[in-house]
């Protein structure tokens, strides 16, 4: 069953952590508006990430935020819709919204596709960075996607091998909701844990030295999984 999966799909096993538990559910829901209902009947499923190979030849896969949201990639369609959940008091969707639509014409960060209240849609960009993906030109890729923040004046604050995504070969930055404008102070009511994989201290970030720190641990295989962040 695993061999006749899409490669996406197989891609994305490959992502999940092996200390993660995760199920395949061949029934679940296949819009994103019948999975996030599925969250509100029970916020319990899924725990982590769920991969459904659904009916009609449509694949998707559930992704839980670790506690910030929820993500429904719909593959067979090349888009992902992300919910806010968590932190929505500090205009993550608002923000991200924003800086995508300053950077979607670098080609490194994913096209704003539609916007509701509580929802974003953009294209699907790929598979997150880990050992297997990781492209042998990844530090020439590394520097044009800083050079891209830097022409639109963002500092993301939060990159990790979780927000670097992989598709063909090509490199992209998602997940702009902690972005600000370069030079600005951060917001001291901001949580701690923003950035804390790749950051020189608390709200004191550097994306070079962040997406270098990344792209390295993806190399060396010694990815660290988020954590469930709190104020």
């Amino acid at each position: 069953m695993f061999a006749a999966r899409a490669p996406a799909v197989r891609a994305f096993e490959q992502a999940l952590d092996p200390m993660v538990r995760h199920w395949i559910v061949p029934g679940g829901p296949l819009t994103a508006e019948a999975y996030f209902a599925a969250c509100d009947a029970d916020p319990r499923t899924p725990c982590r990430a769920v991969v459904t190979a659904g009916q009609e030849g449509q694949t998707c896969i559930y992704i839980d935020q670790v506690g910030q949201g929820r993500v429904f990639v719909d593959l067979t369609n090349g888009r992902v819709i992300k919910r806010v959940e968590g932190f929505a008091q500090f205009g993550l969707l608002e923000r991200e919204a924003r800086w995508l639509d300053r950077l979607g014409p670098s080609g490194r960060t994913p096209r704003l596709l539609a916007r509701a209240p509580d929802t974003l849609t953009t294209e699907y960009l790929g598979e997150p960075l880990r050992q297997h993906n990781l492209p042998g030109d990844w530090r020439a890729q590394a520097q044009d996607i800083l050079a891209c923040l830097a022409n639109a004046g963002c500092s993301h604050n939060d990159i990790k091998c979780d927000n670097l995504l992989v598709r063909d070969g090509r490199m992209a930055l998602i997940d702009f909701g902690w972005s600000t404008p370069i030079g600005s102070p951060i917001p001291k009511d901001w949580p701690k844990g923003i950035g804390a994989q790749h950051r020189r201290a608390v709200h004191d970030f550097d994306d070079r030295l962040a997406i270098e720190a990344a792209c390295t641990e993806a190399a060396e295989g010694t990815y660290r999984p988020s954590r469930r962040m709190t104020g």
